[in-house]
C-alpha cells in the first residue's frame, strides 16, 4: 500500500524547507510513499526546494503557475496522488518522526468505522521569543474562537477519539476522488465543506489521535498579526455555511446579546463585562502559565474577538452587496 503526501503551498519557501525536512527525519523504513507539492511561488523559490530534496526524497512539484486557492491545489493532488492513502499536510507544518508510520497504522486499523484520521496539533510561534509563544498558546485556547479537540491545548491536550472536524490528517484517495474533492469556490476552511460531504457519503465518522502530532507554525506570533487573523477569519463566516462550524457564529451572537442586555440593563451589562474580564484571565493562566501571559491574554482576547465581530461584520454586508 502506497500513501501520498499532498503539501498545497504559496510562497511558504522557509516554512516548506522545514517540513520537507522533517519529512525526511521521519521513520518512514518499509513505507511506500510519494509527495507531491502543489502550488505556486511568485519568486519561484519552490522549484529550487524540490530540487534540492529530490536524491532524498520521492518529491515532485505541480506548478499551478499562478495564485491560486489551497481547494485548487490540493485538486490538483488528488488528480496526480498514486498512493491509495491521501495524506495532507501544509507548508506552515512539521510533523513528528512517527507521524506517517502511525498514521497509517491508525487509519488501516480505523478503517470501518472512520472516513478520515486526523492528529494532534502543537502550535508553534515562527518567532523563538516569549511574545511568540504566549500568543501560540492563546491561538489554541478554545477560548479564542470555539473548542477544537484537535488543538493541543490544556484542554485537549491528549484527546483522542471521535470528532466533529479533524486539521490535516489521512484520508481514502478513492473517497476524494469520489467526493470530487475539495470546492473550489470556498477560500477559508474549505476542510469543513469537504468533510461534511465525506461523512455523509461514506456513512462514517471522523477520529482524531493524539499518537499523530504536528507542530502548525504560527506566522501571526505577534499581537497585531493575531489580531488581522482574526478579522481576516471573522470576514469569510458568511462566506458559505457549509465551511462554517456553528461555533464559529459565537462571538458575533455573544457580542449582540451583550449589547442587548446592557441596553436593557447598565448593572447586568457591567456584571457580564467582569465575569467576561475573569474568564480572560482564567484562560490566560491556564493556557500559558505566567502572570505576563495573563496581561497578554486580557488584551489578546477582548481585541481579538472585537475584530473577528467587525470581520463578521464586514463579510455579510460583503455577500449582500455581491448578491444584490
Amino acid at each position: 500500500m502506497q500513501i501520498t503526501i499532498c503539501i498545497p503551498y504559496y510562497n511558504d519557501s522557509e516554512n516548506l524547507n522545514k517540513l520537507l525536512g522533517s519529512i525526511y527525519e521521519s521513520n518512514t523504513k518499509n513505507i511506500s510513499f510519494e509527495i507531491i507539492v502543489c502550488g505556486s511561488d511568485s519568486q519561484n523559490k519552490v522549484k529550487d526546494i524540490v530540487l534540492s530534496w529530490k536524491d532524498k526524497l520521492p518529491v515532485s512539484l505541480i506548478d499551478t503557475a499562478k495564485k491560486t486557492s489551497a481547494s485548487i491545489n490540493l485538486n490538483k493532488g488528488i488528480e496526480r496522488a498514486k498512493g491509495d492513502i491521501f495524506c495532507r499536510i501544509d507548508s506552515h507544518c512539521l510533523i513528528d518522526k512517527n507521524y506517517i508510520q502511525n498514521g497509517i497504522s491508525e487509519f488501516n486499523k480505523n478503517i470501518n468505522d472512520y472516513s478520515a484520521i486526523g492528529p494532534s496539533v502543537e502550535i508553534i510561534g515562527q518567532s523563538e521569543n516569549f511574545l511568540s509563544n504566549v500568543i501560540s498558546k492563546i491561538y489554541m485556547s478554545p477560548f479564542l474562537l470555539g473548542p477544537s479537540k484537535f488543538k493541543r491545548s490544556f484542554f485537549y491536550k491528549n484527546f483522542s477519539g471521535p470528532t466533529d472536524s479533524i486539521y490535516l490528517g489521512f484520508y481514502s484517495t478513492s473517497d476524494l476522488r469520489d467526493l470530487g474533492g475539495f470546492d473550489e469556490s470556498i477560500q477559508r476552511k474549505q476542510d469543513i465543506e469537504l468533510l461534511s460531504r465525506l461523512k455523509k457519503m461514506t456513512n462514517k465518522g471522523l477520529y482524531n489521535s493524539s499518537s499523530l502530532i504536528v507542530k502548525y507554525i504560527l506566522k501571526q506570533d505577534s499581537l497585531f498579526k493575531l489580531w488581522k487573523r482574526c478579522f481576516v477569519q471573522g470576514s469569510y463566516l458568511f462566506e458559505s455555511s457549509s465551511s462554517s462550524r456553528i461555533i464559529h457564529y459565537v462571538p458575533i451572537i455573544a457580542l449582540i446579546v451583550f449589547l442587548i442586555l446592557s441596553k436593557i440593563s447598565s448593572s447586568v451589562g457591567l456584571f457580564l463585562l467582569i465575569l467576561y474580564i475573569i474568564l480572560c484571565s482564567i484562560f490566560g493562566v491556564i493556557e500559558t502559565l505566567s502572570l505576563l501571559g495573563l496581561a497578554i491574554a486580557i488584551i489578546a482576547f477582548p481585541i481579538s474577538h472585537l475584530l473577528y465581530c467587525a470581520g463578521n461584520i464586514r463579510g455579510f454586508f460583503k455577500k449582500i452587496l455581491r448578491n444584490s
